[in-house]
């Protein structure tokens, strides 16, 4: 079993990750599908990145819905330069 990660910055970010796993989807014979996450990008001393949010989650929802997104709630409530939780 495999998990991959990818933090999203941009749409350009986004392409990359899907055309990575179209590639390694046509690799994969079996009947277990990659698990690929797609978070949003959280820089440091930056407040919410709202419309980066937007972004990420919209391309998920509508060009690649194999991948999970995960919002990283910790960063909402602590900030992003947090380390301890």
């Amino acid at each position: 079993k495999m998990q991959i990660k990818s933090v999203i910055t941009d749409e350009n970010d986004f392409i990359f990750c899907k055309n990575l796993y179209d590639k390694l989807s046509a690799f994969n014979k079996s009947e277990n599908v990659i698990d690929w996450i797609l978070t949003p990008a959280y820089n440091s001393g930056e407040a919410f990145p709202v419309e980066r949010f937007k972004l990420v989650c919209d391309l998920v929802s509508k060009k690649a819905p194999s991948f999970r997104f995960i919002a990283q709630q910790h960063k909402w409530l602590y900030g992003p330069d947090r380390e301890d939780v």
